[in-house]
């Protein structure tokens, strides 16, 4: 969407998108220290009832697939933006880890390929992992090369569907399997 000299993305979501709801929540409460510095898109409109939210256009290319991706620096830069995102709430939930290990347990009582007797050491496993309050702060959700672009050298953030309050460990999840195990050097 084109108005003026201003560039617009709109994203919509269905009636049962949860998604949109997590962005719109990111970008009225967590996302101004990156915005501020173009590092991320800019809220102009939302509606959260409509699943509707309009932000200004981010200029840049996906680091994914490009040499980028490969580049040391961009992850000090991702890391520099990660740090800012964490540091502006902490709590602390004294389920969160409960449920964590509810959930894993949910996901082996549903159908899967895992051998009965892999699954059996996993329940035992699962049961003795403790449940301590745990601190929570601002997350990505999907942190990772394809939810950042690179413009003359700048990287930004985009796509905060998966935002949340959770571990600060749990936005390098991805990095750790995929590219942290690629290239330690990253």
């Amino acid at each position: 969407m084109v108005q003026g000299a201003d560039h617009f993305i709109v994203k919509a979501g269905g009636p049962d998108d949860h998604h949109m709801a997590r962005e719109i929540h990111a970008h009225l409460h967590w996302l101004q220290p990156w915005s501020i510095r173009n590092r991320a898109p800019v809220l102009a409109h939302h509606d959260v009832t409509a699943n509707l939210l309009v932000t200004r256009f981010v200029p840049g290319r996906l680091v994914e697939g490009t040499d980028t991706a490969a580049d040391p620096a961009a992850y000090r830069q991702a890391g520099e933006l990660l740090a800012v995102l964490h540091s502006q709430l902490s709590v602390w939930d004294d389920g969160y880890e409960a449920a964590e290990n509810a959930n894993s347990l949910a996901w082996l009582d549903k159908p899967h390929r895992i051998a009965p007797g892999v699954e059996e050491q996993l329940r035992t496993e699962i049961a003795t992992w403790p449940a301590p309050p745990t601190p929570l702060v601002p997350t990505h959700g999907d942190w990772q090369p394809r939810n950042w672009l690179v413009h003359a050298g700048v990287l930004s953030v985009i796509d905060f569907g998966r935002a949340g309050l959770r571990p600060a460990i749990s936005d390098f999840s991805r990095l750790a399997a995929q590219d942290f195990r690629r290239d330690p050097a990253l």
